[in-house]
């Protein structure tokens, strides 16, 4: 056949392509944004503040006003950030000397964005603790946010926290902070010694690139083509499945990987207790169950996964005793309680009944515990500038 019409028809077919690949980057673009993500659409009336935080991955917006729903329809929560960037009621950083204070560090377990403020844990045991009649009034912070883990736990008490004078540090922990600390890792700058310094997710640090996850040609074709983009997070999805399949063995601890995990994690708690104990500041660290291990379901959405079992606990719970670090495991009562449900069916996220579950077992543990924190006199702290949100770390992001 002569050349030319070889060339004639690769032009041909090369040409065919490229008009249907305009043909669906025009129709994509003629569709909602929505049909673009391979999962369900939220809700179009939720809101949730967040913004990059150099240090610490992530923070509230300030002063911000939220709205918290899904599309099941299990809440619809209004909520706020105080100045601080916390989804907690207004705070002073000077304390008056009849204050003791509690932080609590969490991820969306704390934070609590499916109920009311009121109803939160950290709510519930400041209630309690001021019901006790003692001298002292009580203070219990929640600085929770969603998605974090033991790392950036430990860079946000060194670099903030301890800026708060607290009386006390509780540190929650879910199975999957083991994964999310392996993950996050790679995000963060590490002194030579080994001391997490900062931990910045790379997409919040260019949010223009937030669907793409790359830079270069590939990156520009994923941020500027639906129909690439289309294409990439299906491929994403299928990706993070693999991974995910085999999560609920990871937790186990048995193969070196996973082994290597927690010693890495315990290591980070480690750190938090060491810290804290250089300032004479007792840390309770709390492992909060996720709802499979209390329910003995098992997930296959969005990633098939076996969390019925209590490795997280066992492993985590037995270094802490080994290192005589403060621990307590919900999972007991949890599975005890005949109040249910203490978790949202689909979000599983604390129902108000869970919320205060784990914080009648939180004060059970102080009050069997007095001499970790309620028979301490309170802390005296060198004054410190009054609040604003650049005090709290709203300088470090970008």
């Amino acid at each position: 056949m002569p050349k030319g019409r070889w060339l004639w028809k690769i032009g041909l077919v090369a040409g065919s392509i490229l008009t249907l690949a305009v043909a669906i980057e025009i129709t994509l673009r003629l569709l909602p944004p929505s049909v673009l993500s391979p999962y369900p659409p939220p809700p179009r009336d939720k809101r949730i503040g967040y913004r990059p935080d150099r240090f610490v991955l992530r923070r509230h917006i300030p002063n911000f006003h939220g709205l918290n729903t899904n599309r099941e329809g299990e809440f619809r929560v209004a909520y706020t950030t105080n100045s601080l960037g916390f989804r907690d009621k207004p705070r002073k950083i000077s304390k008056s000397p009849d204050v003791k204070r509690i932080i609590v560090m969490s991820d969306s377990l704390g934070e609590g964005l499916q109920v009311p403020l009121e109803q939160t844990f950290c709510q519930r045991l400041e209630a309690k603790l001021n019901s006790l009649g003692q001298p002292w009034r009580y203070e219990v912070w929640n600085t929770g946010v969603s998605g974090l883990c033991t790392l950036v736990h430990y860079i946000f008490l060194k670099r903030f926290g301890l800026k708060f004078c607290p009386d006390m540090v509780i540190m929650t922990m879910i199975p999957v902070y083991i994964e999310r600390d392996q993950l996050y890792r790679k995000w963060c700058k590490f002194s030579a010694g080994g001391e997490p310094l900062a931990c910045t997710h790379p997409l919040l640090q260019a949010p223009a690139h937030a669907h793409g996850g790359q830079n270069g040609f590939g990156g520009w074709l994923v941020r500027h083509s639906r129909a690439v983009k289309f294409v990439w997070l299906r491929l994403k999805k299928l990706a993070d499945y693999i991974q995910k399949r085999g999560t609920g063995e990871f937790y186990k601890g048995q193969d070196p990987e996973s082994a290597a995990a927690y010693r890495f994690t315990n290591s980070i708690i480690l750190r938090i207790h060491r810290l804290c104990q250089a300032q004479s500041i007792p840390l309770l660290v709390v492992f909060i169950p996720v709802a499979p291990q209390v329910t003995g379901e098992k997930i296959t959405f969005p990633y098939p996964t076996d969390y019925t079992h209590h490795r997280p606990q066992e492993i985590i719970g037995q270094f802490c005793r080994e290192h005589q670090i403060p621990f307590l495991d919900l999972l007991k009562p949890f599975c005890a309680s005949k109040v249910h449900p203490l978790f949202f069916p689909v979000d599983r996220h604390f129902t108000a009944a869970g919320h205060r579950l784990a914080a009648r077992a939180i004060m059970d543990y102080l009050l069997a515990h007095p001499g970790l924190f309620l028979e301490r006199p309170p802390r005296v702290c060198r004054p410190r500038p009054q609040a604003s949100s650049r005090v709290a770390g709203s300088k470090g992001a970008k």
